[in-house]
């Protein structure tokens, strides 16, 4: 799928996201590798989560092995030292990234290596972007609470996000 795309399709596949992460989190498992390769679209346009090859089940060790794509990964998952360790709030923050690329057509962290990038993420705000429409403030919102920096101060949950999500009509 070539991005930007509008709200009328970018809506429904980030609430159909919303709505698998919300089963693997009440079944006590985080993705933490959220992003566009690992989501597949169905001939009738369902969103399907992929490559749960790094998820973690709550209550299970961390394994010592460490990998997620730094494009979309949350400041947890760069500096567990500042913002605590991964949860469900990581899944959270990288659908926040994926809604704010599938409306600008590019990541909200630009840098020419890995530090950079890993500095925006930890100490930028995003690119600043102003979605158009009807429900414009609302989706900026959405994608602002999103990608806050302290995962307290994100969505508590996927049901939290989801009821804001169904504000927007398309």
């Amino acid at each position: 799928m070539q991005f930007p795309v509008g709200i009328d399709k970018a809506i429904p596949i980030i609430t159909g996201i919303a709505h698998g992460l919300q089963y693997a989190h009440r079944q006590g498992i985080v993705h933490r590798d959220i992003k566009p390769e690992n989501i597949m679209i169905t001939r009738d346009g369902l969103p399907k989560i992929s490559d749960w090859g790094l998820s973690k089940a709550e209550g299970s060790k961390q394994s010592g092995f460490i990998g997620f794509s730094l494009e979309y990964a949350a400041p947890e998952q760069l500096a567990p030292n500042i913002y605590g360790e991964p949860g469900p709030w990581t899944d959270i923050y990288q659908l926040g990234v994926i809604f704010y690329e599938m409306l600008t057509g590019h990541v909200p962290f630009h840098g020419s290596g890995m530090g950079e990038i890993t500095h925006a993420i930890l100490h930028e705000d995003p690119c600043p972007f102003t979605p158009g429409g009807l429900y414009a403030a609302v989706i900026r919102d959405i994608i602002q609470k999103c990608m806050q920096k302290r995962p307290q101060d994100r969505y508590a949950s996927v049901a939290e996000l989801l009821s804001d999500l169904e504000k927007i009509k398309v």
